[in-house]
């Protein structure tokens, strides 16, 4: 939540950002809209990876470790750019979790965690100007995924449909690519 909410609010004036946040729920997302951000609503995120751009950069910003492994696996297979938040102990168990899945070591080390500059603190704010200001400084402008899906996901994980609902904030709704199958991501 807190890290994702204060990322979007920094990105979204800048030019070249495209910001789609996504989460499990309507009512996590923020209340009003970010203006220059795109939301998606999707119980099972992990479903939404195939449709993101190809140059994506996706942010894991969750408070379940289990989906935060699910969307680390997902994306890694796409060979998508991925920062994950979390402390060390966190990476290390995710890095032998994702090796078991089969992934090498080369594309597991791909992986930014933690994303921000652990010097300038744990507040969500700091986390995020530091975040931001790494994008800037590696000039990877173009497309920015927030994916904070996942604060009480227990209840997601009965679900085996994902039942994606797509939200819109300030910005026109863009084509996720998934054609007739979007409401069924």
């Amino acid at each position: 939540g807190h890290v994702g909410r204060a990322l979007a609010a920094i990105l979204a004036p800048l030019p070249n950002f495209d910001i789609t946040m996504v989460d499990i729920s309507q009512n996590r997302l923020p209340d009003p809209a970010i203006e220059n951000t795109s939301t998606v609503v999707a119980t099972e995120p992990t479903l939404l990876v195939p449709h993101a751009p190809k140059n994506a950069q996706h942010f894991v910003m969750t408070h379940d470790h289990a989906i935060d492994l699910a969307l680390c696996h997902a994306l890694i297979s796409v060979d998508a750019s991925i920062g994950l938040i979390g402390s060390a102990s966190k990476w290390a168990r995710f890095q032998k979790r994702l090796g078991a899945f089969g992934h090498p070591s080369a594309q597991i080390s791909g992986i930014t965690c933690p994303i921000g500059d652990p010097a300038v603190g744990k507040h969500p704010q700091a986390i995020a100007v530091s975040i931001a200001a790494g994008l800037l400084q590696r000039q990877t402008v173009g497309v920015a995924t927030l994916a904070r899906p996942l604060i009480h996901i227990c209840r997601s994980r009965r679900r085996r449909q994902c039942g994606t609902r797509h939200a819109q904030s300030s910005k026109k709704k863009k084509d996720t690519g998934a054609g007739k199958n979007a409401q069924e991501l």
